[in-house]
C-alpha cells in the first residue's frame, strides 16, 4: 500500500509542513501490506476558529458546512484508489496548517488519528475489504506508531529526505509521467486527441486547465456532465458566469464595438476568453469530442487573444511563448471542426 495525506481548510488545499510527511512515513511501512498497489489517498479537513478573512465569508461557511458529510470514501478500481476525505478532530486549522518547519506534536495527533480511521474505512469496502490482509496491516500500523520521530529536528530531517527523494524521482520520470494524472477520470481516446502534455498541464496558465479560471471549470463541468449528459456544453458556460457574477460583464462587452472596450471590460474579455478555450477542451478530455458551439466559441476565443487590434487597445504585451501555445491549441479545435 502507498498512502498519499493532503489537507484542507476553508481557504487552504494540498499540503502542509505537518501533515503532508504522513504519506510517506505510512508507505514505508504499509509497503509490503496487500494489496500492495492500492493508493490511499487521504484528505484531511480542518476546522478554523478563527473568523473568516474579509471577502471569503461565503467560502468559510460553506467549506465548514460540507464538513457534517464527512467522511467521503470512494474506491476507484481501475486505478486501485481509495479516496478517504474525512474531518480531523485533533487540532484546529489554525495549529495543523501553520506555515515553517514541521510540529511533532501535529504530525503525530494526524498520524495517530488516521491509522485508527484506516482499517474501519477498508473493512467498510466490499469489495477492496476482501484484498486487504487485515492483520499485517494492523502490525504495520503499530510498528509505524512506535517508532515516530523522537524530536522537531528528526522529523523535518525526514520530510528533508522526502523532498530530495521525490526531486530525483521526479527527474526519472517522462513528460507524460510527471503530469501525475489518473487517466482513468478522462475518456480513453482524449490523450490520442490532445498528444502533447502541455494539453493536461495544471500549472501552466497558457494550458487549457492551468490557470485558475480553467482549473475551477474543468471540475464543474464534470459534476455538471454527469447531469446534464446530452445537453449543449454552452449552456453549462452560461450557468456558471452567472454563478460567478460575470454573465452581465460578459453581455456588456459584447454589447460593444471592441474600440469602445474599457478597462472594466478588459477582465471579463480575458475570463470569457480562458472558460471558453476551458470548456472545449474540458468535453475533449472527458467525451473525445468537442461540440460546434463550443469549438467555435473556444476558436473565437482563441482569434480575440491573437487579435493585434485587441492587444493594442488593451496594451498587451503577448509573450512569444502564449502565442505557440494559442495557435497550438486552435490546431486542435480546427481538427476536430473538420471532422
Amino acid at each position: 500500500m502507498r498512502v498519499e495525506v493532503s489537507c484542507d481548510s476553508y481557504n487552504s488545499h494540498g499540503g502542509g509542513p505537518s501533515i503532508t510527511p504522513i504519506g510517506g512515513y505510512l508507505s514505508g511501512s504499509l509497503a509490503a501490506v496487500e494489496p500492495k498497489t492500492l493508493v490511499i489517498e487521504a484528505n484531511a479537513c480542518f476546522r478554523s476558529t478563527g473568523p473568516p478573512r474579509k471577502t471569503l465569508e461565503r467560502m468559510y461557511e460553506e467549506f465548514h458546512r460540507s464538513l457534517d458529510s464527512l467522511p467521503n470514501v470512494r474506491y476507484v478500481s481501475k486505478g486501485q484508489r481509495l479516496r478517504v476525505r474525512y474531518m480531523s478532530r485533533v487540532c484546529p486549522a489554525e495549529v495543523a496548517l501553520r506555515f515553517g518547519v514541521p510540529s511533532l506534536e501535529v504530525f503525530t495527533l494526524v498520524l495517530r488519528e488516521f491509522a485508527g480511521l484506516l482499517p474501519g474505512v477498508l473493512k467498510d469496502q466490499k469489495i477492496l475489504g476482501k484484498r486487504v490482509d487485515f492483520p499485517s496491516l494492523e502490525r504495520a500500523l503499530d510498528a509505524s506508531l512506535g517508532q515516530t520521530p523522537a524530536t522537531d529536528a528528526e522529523l523535518q530531517a525526514f520530510a528533508t529526505r522526502l523532498r530530495e527523494d521525490a526531486r530525483a524521482a521526479f527527474a526519472e520520470l517522462s513528460p507524460w509521467e510527471r503530469l501525475g494524472i489518473n487517466w482513468s477520470d478522462y475518456h480513453p481516446r482524449a490523450r490520442l486527441l490532445l498528444d502533447d502534455p502541455f494539453f493536461w498541464q495544471e500549472a501552466d496558465d497558457y494550458a487549457p486547465h492551468g490557470n485558475d479560471t480553467g482549473s475551477d471549470l474543468l471540475g464543474a463541468f464534470r459534476v455538471w456532465r454527469r447531469r446534464n449528459g446530452g445537453v449543449p456544453v454552452l449552456r453549462f458556460l452560461s450557468d456558471l458566469l452567472r454563478d460567478w457574477g460575470f454573465e452581465e460583464r460578459v453581455a456588456a462587452f459584447s454589447e460593444k464595438a471592441p474600440a469602445a472596450w474599457t478597462k472594466d471590460d478588459e477582465m471579463a474579455v480575458t475570463l470569457f476568453d480562458e472558460a471558453n478555450i476551458a470548456l472545449a477542451f474540458a468535453q475533449i478530455k472527458l467525451e473525445a469530442v468537442c461540440d460546434s458551439g463550443a469549438c467555435d466559441a473556444a476558436l473565437a476565443s482563441i482569434g480575440r487573444q491573437l487579435s493585434p487590434e485587441v492587444a493594442a487597445h488593451f496594451e498587451w504585451k503577448t509573450p512569444l511563448e502564449r502565442v505557440r501555445r494559442l495557435e497550438q491549441m486552435r490546431a486542435v479545435l480546427t481538427m476536430l471542426g473538420d471532422a
